[in-house]
């Protein structure tokens, strides 16, 4: 398929100077296995519609918005045994 107005990403053709060095480095990204715990939070946050990151991140999102970036958690809070 030949589309004239279709052109590669500049990313894509600093792969490699030929077409095939550059589809042989882009299959390449894709070899590293996801571990399970990671496969699970971005399914997770996917599903939940929650921000994929750090604390800093999830602040930095937040404060785009009046959404929270993250579940707080399901439930009561614990208690605190140590309170005086």
């Amino acid at each position: 398929m030949n589309a004239d107005w279709l052109t590669a990403h500049e990313a894509y053709r600093r792969l490699g100077r030929k077409e095939a060095d550059r589809q042989s480095a882009y299959r390449e990204l894709f070899q590293a296995a996801i571990s399970g715990n990671a496969l699970a939070e971005i399914r997770d946050c996917t599903h939940k519609g929650w921000a994929l990151g750090g604390e800093r991140f999830r602040a930095q999102i937040e404060a785009l918005g009046p959404r929270r970036a993250a579940s707080k958690g399901v439930g009561r809070p614990k208690k605190d045994h140590n309170r005086v």
